[in-house]
């Protein structure tokens, strides 16, 4: 039986954006559309456990699956798409209580790291919620995530706080 997916859409799109990573690869990041959704879910299924953060995406399949549906219900999103159709990564923006400001998840394929993905996604991601209307950006990430980190404070978040294994961040917009 196929899994279903609601998924919850912006008032105003985002991309295509087309760019190279570092290897040459074209690549575009554009607003996840319906079509999207069984790349996304194929990209969770063979998530790597060892980037697991804060115990997400959950380990076991079914509530892996029924964490990644609450997600496409309350967050927008973006992907980076590859030409063949796969996806290097995503990223989410959930509206935050007030109205204000967004919280942002971002996820890049464990062998698409570290060529400029991720940077290109947080990038599209800062410009998109600021046309969204949204004063700031906020972010979990854990304290060891040093790559992550340099990318985060590149695009002009701060840490606003430092917890026992992870870093709480911001970017005004």
């Amino acid at each position: 039986m196929p899994i279903a997916f609601e998924m919850r859409s912006a008032d105003i799109t985002y991309g295509p954006d087309a760019f190279k990573d570092k290897r040459g690869l074209q690549l575009s990041v554009l607003e996840l559309q319906p079509e999207g959704i069984p790349p996304l879910v194929e990209l969770y299924k063979n998530f790597d456990l060892d980037s697991q953060f804060q115990g997400l995406p959950p380990t076991e399949m079914d509530l892996r699956i029924a964490w990644l549906q609450g997600l496409l219900k309350s967050g927008i999103h973006m992907i980076a798409l590859m030409k063949d159709g796969n996806i290097a990564g995503h990223a989410a923006l959930m509206e935050l209580p007030g109205g204000k400001s967004c919280e942002f998840i971002i996820v890049v394929v464990k062998e698409h790291r570290n060529n400029g993905i991720g940077m290109k996604l947080c990038k599209a991601s800062k410009k998109w919620a600021k046309t969204l209307g949204y004063k700031s950006i906020w972010l979990n990430v854990s304290s060891s995530n040093s790559s992550a980190i340099y990318i985060y404070k590149k695009v002009g978040f701060r840490v606003l706080n430092s917890l026992k294994a992870d870093f709480e961040m911001e970017v005004s917009l």
